[in-house]
């Protein structure tokens, strides 16, 4: 057989089996094993089932599966779908808030006045996570610069505001030697912190109900002690403001209390400061005995003077 009849037939062997090679590449794709399906495909295909036929536990527990077998932005979308279901469907808020928050873990934004944030905050409450729902409603609203009030704010317990008006107002109302302790430029940001931990002492304190006979008494004669200063210091001291005749007619009439250290009466401007505060000291002192005994007529005051006679 000669050189170019072989190669002929090597030639039609080589496309025979080709041929042979296609046709069961062909076979194999049409009538083989066919290939199986993405894992989030099946396990969504029977929440599509489930939730046609109102199986909505098991839909919802099919979109979790879905959800573990993809990433980013899909797999978000698949736990909102579980936590939209668990929510709306079940009122189950302990599955609602594990699937939205794995949502949120991944990327998804949360709006401070969207359905999907009430819907979190509204599940963590419901669980009795009050702090939770709490933290999560000072991260979804942003400190804007002026309130509803025109202040700015400062800080937010839950839905309360506080405002740096609010503090200045706290902290002016607190005894001199706590104003000076939080004086100068951080002085407000330091007090903000002990506003906010007395502010959770009392809350804790109303939760657990720590109002019994005792304390409850206590907390009547603070109080009334608190209204008696407050109109002491409204009432009866404000307005005592004296008049530079005034001053100085005291002066005149006390020269020999102003004294330097010589001996020396002081000049009326070098007593002047002096001269006002105890002329002051004075004018209150009449002003509070007359106030009481109007008030002890007005209320019929009576002291049994006998009853200190003798004290066993």
């Amino acid at each position: 057989m000669n050189q170019g009849m072989k190669a002929l037939i090597a030639l039609v062997v080589a496309g025979l089996a080709l041929n042979l090679a296609m046709i069961g590449f062909f076979s194999w794709e049409r009538f083989g094993p066919q290939k199986q399906n993405h894992p989030a495909q099946v396990h969504l295909s029977r929440a599509g089932l489930y939730s046609a036929n109102g199986l909505w536990k098991s839909a919802a527990e099919e979109y979790q599966k879905a959800a573990d077998f993809e990433t980013g932005a899909k797999a978000a979308n698949l736990w909102l779908q579980a936590g939209d279901i668990c929510y709306e469907k079940l009122d189950d808020y302990s599955c609602a808030a594990e699937s939205y928050l794995n949502a949120k873990i991944l990327g998804k934004e949360f709006g401070k006045d969207s359905d999907l944030a009430t819907r979190l905050v509204d599940s963590l409450r419901c669980l009795g996570k009050t702090e939770s729902a709490n933290a999560l409603l000072n991260e979804l609203t942003a400190l804007v610069p002026e309130t509803a009030a025109g202040g700015t704010v400062a800080a937010r317990i839950g839905e309360r505001t506080i405002t740096l008006e609010d503090l200045r107002k706290a902290l002016a109302a607190e005894p001199e030697v706590v104003q000076k302790n939080f004086a100068g430029k951080e002085g407000l940001r330091k007090y903000l912190e002990q506003y906010i931990y007395t502010n959770f002492l009392y809350q804790a304190a109303l939760e657990e109900n720590l109002l019994d006979d005792s304390s409850a008494a206590g907390y009547e004669r603070m109080k009334e002690r608190y209204l008696a200063e407050l109109y002491f210091q409204k009432k009866i001291l404000d307005p005592l403001k004296a008049t530079d005749k005034e001053i100085r007619d005291y002066y005149d009439q006390n020269s020999s209390e102003f004294k330097d250290s010589s001996g020396k009466v002081k000049s009326f401007d070098s007593a002047r400061a002096e001269a006002d505060e105890k002329f002051k000291e004075k004018k209150l002192a009449q002003a509070r005995d007359e106030w009481f005994k109007e008030q002890a007529q007005k209320r019929g005051l009576f002291v049994n003077a006998q009853a200190f006679g003798s004290q066993e």
